[in-house]
């Protein structure tokens, strides 16, 4: 959604789900500027395809202190102890702030930056499956097909009924033109609307 303003046209909300199924093909969304630099260098030392999805809003950079970073693992961004969230993107700052509106409540939320989405960190999933209340996937992406579909399918192969919630847009196309702040406003992609839902499924 970073190109919103220029009409639906710009939208690019299945570029995931239809690159994840090429074989051979890494496909990366780096949270920030740190990370889209330590992933191109990565890339670069790679001998198969590999494709970026990259924002271009002056994301907030909360990754300034990382120096390294290995393709197909997670970054740890905030330990946590009840609940993981499972972030690709652009969006790593609302995970952040919705792991700070949680806190409030007395909740502990991990925040993961999930910049390789294929392959996914499966060594990660395993350890999140055991110790967690609730596996949560946020994305600027459709729902069919990107990180919540790729952690769905894990889940369903390798769990017995792990708890999992997936944010992400609706199987439509937008038809407006806004900012990119007004597109998140209207699918939830914001960190009170997030924690909310999260809330919602621990009370189920």
């Amino acid at each position: 959604l970073s190109y919103t303003e220029l009409g639906p046209t710009q939208h690019s909300l299945e570029d995931i789900a239809i690159l994840r199924t090429l074989p051979g093909l890494y496909v990366m969304a780096p949270g920030d500027a740190t990370e889209l630099r330590l992933t191109i260098r990565a890339a670069l030392q790679q001998s198969h395809p590999v494709y970026i999805r990259i924002g271009k809003k002056g994301e907030p950079d909360i990754h300034q202190a990382q120096t390294s970073l290995t393709l197909g693992k997670v970054t740890i961004v905030q330990k946590g102890n009840d609940i993981t969230l499972l972030c690709t993107g652009t969006l790593i700052s609302e995970a952040v702030k919705t792991a700070q509106l949680l806190a409030e409540k007395n909740l502990s939320v991990e925040v993961v930056s999930v910049h390789t989405i294929k392959p996914l960190d499966h060594d990660y999933l395993h350890f999140a499956s055991k110790h967690f209340r609730l596996l949560v996937t946020l994305e600027e992406h459709g729902l069919i097909g990107g990180l919540g579909s790729a952690v769905s399918e894990w889940c369903m192969r390798e769990t017995n009924g792990v708890s999992h919630l997936s944010i992400g847009t609706p199987d439509e196309f937008m038809h407006e033109t806004g900012s990119q702040a007004y597109a998140r406003k209207k699918y939830g992609l914001v960190a009170d609307v997030i924690a909310e839902r999260m809330l919602n499924r621990l009370r189920r």
